[in-house]
């Protein structure tokens, strides 16, 4: 049978030493030490990022106020990326970083584009449409390289997909989880206010900002308990024979997925409730292998 990562770590803990845990497990020194370095690389490479930008508006001339055609010679100044937040998912600290700070707009999509590289998955709220596609555009201004390697995910889509709601705004689908909702902004004046430089409103902008991520964090949470939300890293692709959304070992049996021609075991995870299924078709039977 298949030594598990717990046992493996419980070994080596209580034997002081690879070569003693081996020796207790039965196994080779150099397969404990292959599993632990696996363990560890899991631990680095997995890295999700929940994050959320705030823009500045266009400013116009223009000559009325209701369903204007606004030419582009008419724009004095275009909208930027004037702040973001971000967390990794499973970690406590939400970062802020706004142009009213040292640095100013620069350094705030520096600061992006580093963690963007270092993200094995983005995820946000409409993020696919809205914050990529900014950040994006302002890393080209930079001429820094376009981040690549990461794993987008937006929850809004995932919601969209899978579940009905009234409304697909991130407020009320944290409400309606029970999550709370978004911080009250009391409207565009606090944009206006911002960008004049008005210390108490780059207060509150924050303060809105990181709220938005935190509700973000939260959804992901409860939305990768059961499965709704695919897309992230595949934690059996690093980690082996376990669930490919939070990589617990503690898979069951679930019935068989077919196709026009094939048949395949599927798995429910028992931490989080994940579906998941075999790689390999089992025509005879449920004979556990690679988890898809």
């Amino acid at each position: 049978m298949a030594l598990t990562n717990d046992q493996i770590l419980r070994a080596v803990a209580h034997a002081g030493s690879q070569r003693k845990a081996a020796k207790k497990l039965g196994v080779d020194r150099r397969t404990v030490e292959r599993r632990l370095a696996k363990m560890a690389d899991e631990a680095v490479r997995q890295k999700v990022l929940v994050i959320d930008i705030e823009t500045s508006p266009n400013i116009v001339y223009t000559w009325g106020l209701f369903q204007q055609n606004v030419a582009i010679n008419q724009i004095i100044e275009s909208g930027r990326v004037l702040c973001f937040a971000a967390k990794w998912h499973g970690d406590s600290g939400t970062v802020f970083y706004g142009e009213n700070q040292r640095g100013g707009h620069e350094r705030v999509i520096r600061a992006a584009h580093r963690l963007l590289c270092e993200a094995d998955a983005v995820v946000g709220w409409n993020s696919n449409r809205f914050d990529i596609r900014w950040l994006n555009q302002a890393f080209f201004r930079y001429g820094l390289r376009r981040p690549a390697g990461y794993k987008a995910v937006d929850l809004m889509r995932a919601q969209k997909k899978h579940r009905f709601l009234a409304s697909n705004k991130l407020d009320y689908a944290a409400r309606h989880l029970g999550l709370g909702g978004k911080v009250d902004t009391g409207g565009f004046q606090l944009w206006r206010d911002c960008l004049a430089g008005d210390r108490k409103a780059w207060g509150q902008m924050e303060k809105y900002n990181r709220e938005d991520v935190e509700l973000a964090d939260k959804i992901l949470s409860r939305m990768l308990s059961g499965g709704w939300v695919q897309g992230l890293p595949n934690m059996s692709v690093h980690n082996g024979d376990c669930c490919p959304a939070c990589g617990s070992e503690k898979l069951k049996a679930d019935g068989h997925y077919q196709t026009q021609t094939r048949r395949y075991q599927q798995w429910v995870c028992l931490d989080c409730g994940s579906p998941s299924r075999s790689v390999k078709c089992v025509p005879g039977g449920a004979t556990r292998k690679e988890i898809a």
